[in-house]
């Protein structure tokens, strides 16, 4: 469909922070201080950036760290959009509430994968 996949991938990571996004509004009956279009477009351009800059270092990193780039900028942004747009909070204490929350997902993560996901010796 796209022929640069760099902007494909983009675009499927914002559609799907943005899905969730649209989930958490119908849920909730706040009335949003966004409008959805200006949120969508602030997502493809974050994810766009983050894809940039996976894709320069991406010789030098394993597959779990990739997962995790992509894992922590999408929670990340979810809760920074609810944070901000939902609960009406600063959007600098947004910021830090979404650098603490990837942080914390990032942990969760590691001691996942050190528990359960060990190298066998054949």
């Amino acid at each position: 469909m796209f022929k640069n996949k760099l902007i494909y991938d983009s675009l499927t990571s914002s559609l799907f922070v943005f899905i969730f996004y649209l989930l958490a509004h119908l849920a909730t009956d706040v009335p949003t201080k966004l409008s959805p279009t200006l949120i969508l477009i602030f997502l493809f351009l974050i994810e766009l950036l983050v894809n940039l800059f996976v894709k320069k270092i991406n010789y030098k990193i394993s597959k779990s760290i990739y997962v995790l780039i992509y894992g922590c900028i999408s929670f990340g942004l979810s809760m920074f959009l609810i944070l901000f747009d939902f609960i009406n909070i600063p959007i600098f204490i947004a910021f830090i509430l979404l650098i603490l929350s990837g942080a914390v997902f990032a942990l969760s993560f590691y001691t996942f994968r050190s528990k359960y996901c060990h190298k066998r010796n054949s």
